[in-house]
């Protein structure tokens, strides 16, 4: 009978950490989180439309905004790490504060988005 309550706890443990992982998008891989963003965020888009669909997001925090550098994405080699001319950072929010997730988007020098870049940096 303990045996059985016990895997009942268990069970229903999972399930709630399941169904946190679900409705957090936070939690979800990087990759699908990036398609999302660019599906209202398309290449090609300018900044100022860019910024105005963060603006539309209550839980997005604008982190860093550059018209004078482009963004510096770390896995790429030395000498080829800085995207575009101008960008925008953003905090997604965290998931359970365990870890973030950034969302980046590189601007050529017109203003026009070229890439995005989704990141779950390790929180401090």
């Amino acid at each position: 009978m303990k045996k059985e309550k016990l895997l009942i706890f268990v069970g229903v443990i999972f399930l709630l950490m399941l169904m946190i992982m679900l409705i957090n998008p936070a939690y979800r891989p990087t990759s699908l989180i990036r398609n999302d963003i660019l599906k209202f965020t398309p290449i090609g888009m300018n900044m100022d439309e860019v910024l105005e669909v963060i603006e539309e997001r209550n839980n997005w925090r604008i982190m860093t905004r550059s018209s004078e550098r482009g963004y510096i994405y770390m896995k790429l080699p030395p000498g080829q790490r800085e995207v575009g001319i101008k960008h925008i950072s953003v905090d997604l929010g965290n998931s359970w504060y365990f870890w973030y997730v950034i969302s980046s988007w590189a601007f050529d020098e017109n203003g026009i988005l070229i890439d995005v870049f989704v990141e779950r940096p390790t929180a401090n």
